[in-house]
């Protein structure tokens, strides 16, 4: 099974699936991470241009702790507005591309507007790329079966889905603090551990849990 994990930010993936990615690599599933945007916005401490590389390298580490199989930089500018049909098209090349039988990206519930605007962008995408439409685009047509979304800034409502990521806390936790530009500001780690908890307690899957909205969901 091929797994894309895209989020608008470089931290984002940790801390809305960082667990459910690493149990599934760990059996040996094939994950690739897509971040959408540069990140430049995420701190005042730095130059833009620097925080860019920054945050790149940060990115790199973290996905080695995780054991993901490729990052891919979709070097669109932090703060968006919108997107482009140039955007749209290179995403849809992408899903061709990868094609990935399972995608996680930021859930409905999540109101932060940059990941408002990728999640709106890859389900678009995600669509076209099924059919001929946007021959353009390169690649042959691709049937995503799963979608499934995370929850970052806000948590998720009324989830369908909830997996058991216990064995599987630490590792997420050693990836998220790879972001050191991001976690000094806000305690990201104690924010994640709680809701993990919060979520298996609540679910019943264990001592800590991530949960997902279902977004689509075909079975072979």
């Amino acid at each position: 099974m091929s797994i894309l994990a895209i989020g608008a930010h470089p931290d984002d993936i940790e801390i809305g699936c960082g667990g459910t990615l690493a149990k599934l690599i760990s059996q040996g599933e094939k994950v690739t991470v897509l971040i959408i945007t540069d990140g430049r916005a995420g701190s005042l401490e730095h130059d833009s241009l620097k925080l860019v590389k920054l945050r790149q390298n940060e990115a790199k580490k973290s996905a080695k702790v995780l054991g993901v199989h490729n990052l891919i930089f979709f070097d669109l500018a932090d703060g968006l507005v919108s997107y482009s049909r140039d955007d749209k098209l290179k995403m849809i090349e992408m899903i061709r591309t990868i094609k990935p039988d399972t995608i996680f990206i930021h859930a409905s519930d999540d109101k932060f507007n940059d990941h408002q605007i990728v999640r709106s962008l890859v389900l678009d995408s995600i669509q076209v790329a099924a059919g001929p439409w946007y021959s353009e685009a390169g690649g042959s047509a691709h049937f995503v079966r799963k979608v499934y979304g995370y929850e970052v800034w806000n948590p998720i409502n009324r989830f369908q889905l909830a997996v058991d990521v216990s064995d599987f806390m630490e590792l997420k936790l050693d990836a998220l603090k790879k972001h050191k530009s991001q976690v000094t500001g806000i305690n990201y780690l104690d924010g994640v551990k709680g809701l993990g908890m919060y979520r298996g307690a609540m679910s019943g899957m264990g001592r800590y849990a991530e949960v997902f909205e279902v977004m689509q969901h075909h079975e072979l």
